[in-house]
């Protein structure tokens, strides 16, 4: 079966967004960054259409598109400030449930692979051996960055922040 682009971004649009959400470090470059993926991906639709699996080729160019050098090179610093600038006293930056860092903190702490493991696997339900083919890395890379970036998370949840 074989999807129209519309088609395509209807039904997978919210999951791009999803995870798109989760690899940048700067929240409001989601909507440009996901919408020059799906720009790209109309250009050449017709051969991304003929693959057997549009969406692992579209995911893949999305953390293609997340891990540019351009957005490597960003002061973190920087933006992990203009982002609790942002949330800060609005009550939107949600902590975790022992009064901690956000959990958007928390995930952007981690390496581009690990929230990209982490997110596919756990948003997006994938396997790792579908993650493998998105990020095109063995199986056993992936199992690793999820141990990783799970131990990291979880150690943020043991150890929250002093208020």
């Amino acid at each position: 079966m074989s999807l129209d682009f519309d088609q395509f971004v209807a039904v997978h649009g919210p999951a791009l967004q999803r995870l798109a959400g989760v690899l940048l470090l700067d929240p409001a470059a989601v909507p440009d960054v996901v919408e020059d993926v799906l720009a790209l991906a109309l250009l050449r639709w017709r051969r991304i259409q003929s693959v057997d699996d549009p969406v692992v080729h579209v995911d893949r160019m999305l953390v293609v598109a997340s891990t540019s050098t351009w957005r490597r090179v960003l002061d973190r610093k920087k933006l992990r400030r203009a982002w609790r600038s942002r949330s800060a006293g609005t009550g939107e930056d949600l902590q975790d449930s022992a009064g901690g860092s956000t959990v958007e903190e928390v995930l952007r702490s981690l390496t581009i692979r690990q929230r990209a493991v982490i997110a596919l696997h756990h948003l997006e339900h994938m396997s790792h051996e579908r993650i493998a083919e998105v990020l095109e890395v063995s199986v056993n890379t992936v199992r690793a960055e999820s141990r990783l970036g799970l131990a990291a998370l979880r150690a943020a949840q043991s150890h929250p922040a002093a208020p």
